[in-house]
């Protein structure tokens, strides 16, 4: 049942004959019902009516999607803050790009896009057609159960629009058969293509992808400053934070779970792959970014667990590179390696190389919270100008470095 508290608008006083469109614009209100909008264009009743009306029309052919659009849809409070069910028809051109335990990454086209905007003079949302998308179908790794509580986790931050947490658009199903789903793919001869009748989430695409991908080769860039670096993990930690405030707790942060996206979608990184918050199942993660307390037994993950990745993150975007690169993943030389922490280079800031060894505390309960984490940042940026920053000193050494890449070997080969 749909609810609409709002009163009426009562025509200004002293003010003639208004227009449609001046109503919307100037004054706020509806057009269908003439009660004020809640967020920009959106009236909560009015789409809400739409979105059931709409209900009859589409499914998922599963009870408990079909409800958690529905809901999203009957509580969404703008334009952003809600799922929807995406007919396969409505994406083109899939590109296979990776897979891994839990899932399989395609890029495509959604030829129909999200809203955008509300059109005054129709009265009716326009879309932003063609707009790239990556979809994330479930892997053999992973049960229809956990594949919603991962489109539940995603649903949380829809109305958090600076959470930095990667937008789920909604849910779509692969087509049921081999021929429709080689019709699907961009290369109708690809051996990589997703299974039949199989539920993908249809997310943001991040243009310069994982974190790994972005920072491999930035080493010898002098736009990668350390200003630059800064920024990156302020909004990790505030992305981070936002996590941990909603008693959530990552479980699975690493290199692959940060995209990056300097052009469309969002100006800084953003953290996906929530797959793992909340559930009971033990998680399997990658072995260099899990905290050391869990290679000896301790199956309990909590916030500190996430700030020690997050540390190896800060590892990361300092070095350019992973950790323990040199040894097969899953290998006891890592696993020993990561109970002594990564070494750490000498041209590191001492405040920098001090609160990464603090993420790595072995007592978890030492270990900062991602708020702190964010603060932390903010006041370096602050101050990166100002004479005798450690920072500002690091800066002029690495463009230094970069004019003598004969100093290179010295400084990476940790």
């Amino acid at each position: 049942m749909i609810k609409n508290d709002k009163k009426l608008i009562a025509k200004p006083e002293g003010a003639s004959i208004i227009k449609p469109m001046e109503l919307r614009l100037k004054y706020g209100i509806c057009l269908s019902c003439r009660k004020e909008l809640d967020v920009g264009d959106w009236c909560k009743g009015c789409e809400a009516k739409k979105f059931e009306q709409n209900f009859k029309n589409w499914t998922s052919e599963h009870p408990k999607i079909d409800q958690l659009i529905q809901e999203s849809q009957l509580n969404a409070t703008n334009g952003l803050d809600y799922s929807e069910w995406i007919d396969y028809r409505e994406i083109e051109g899939l590109e296979y790009i990776t897979e891994g335990r839990l899932c399989k990454i395609f890029k495509g086209i959604w030829t129909k896009g999200p809203k955008h905007r509300m059109d005054p003079k129709s009265n009716k949302w326009i879309n932003v057609p063609n707009v790239t998308v990556a979809l994330k179908e479930m892997g053999k790794g992973m049960n229809l159960d956990q594949f919603l509580r991962e489109v539940q986790n995603h649903q949380k931050f829809l109305r958090d629009h600076e959470s930095h947490v990667l937008r789920c658009f909604g849910i779509t199903k692969s087509p049921g058969d081999d021929i429709e789903i080689t019709k699907w793919l961009k290369d109708k001869d690809s051996r990589y293509k997703p299974n039949p009748n199989s539920y993908i989430m249809v997310m943001a695409w991040a243009n310069d992808g994982n974190l790994l991908n972005y920072i491999e080769n930035k080493a010898h860039d002098e736009k990668f400053t350390w200003y630059k670096r800064l920024e990156m993990l302020e909004v990790l930690s505030d992305a981070l934070e936002r996590i941990h405030s909603k008693n959530m707790v990552h479980k699975n942060l690493h290199c692959g779970n940060v995209l990056m996206d300097n052009k469309d979608i969002f100006q800084f990184p953003a953290i996906c792959g929530l797959a793992l918050c909340n559930q009971t199942e033990i998680p399997v993660g990658v072995i260099s970014f899990i905290a050391p307390e869990h290679l000896n037994g301790n199956l309990k993950f909590t916030t500190a667990s996430d700030i020690y990745s997050f540390g190896i993150i800060m590892w990361v975007i300092c070095c350019c590179k992973l950790p323990y690169k040199e040894y097969k993943h899953d290998s006891l030389a890592v696993i020993m390696n990561v109970v002594n922490s990564p070494k750490i280079s000498k041209d590191i800031p001492t405040t920098y190389a001090n609160l990464m060894k603090r993420c790595w505390d072995d007592d978890s309960k030492k270990r900062p919270k991602a708020s702190e984490l964010r603060n932390i940042f903010l006041e370096w940026k602050k101050h990166y100008h100002s004479n005798n920053s450690e920072f500002l000193i690091a800066e002029e050494a690495r463009l230094n470095r970069i004019k003598n890449p004969d100093l290179f070997d010295d400084v990476l080969s940790l």
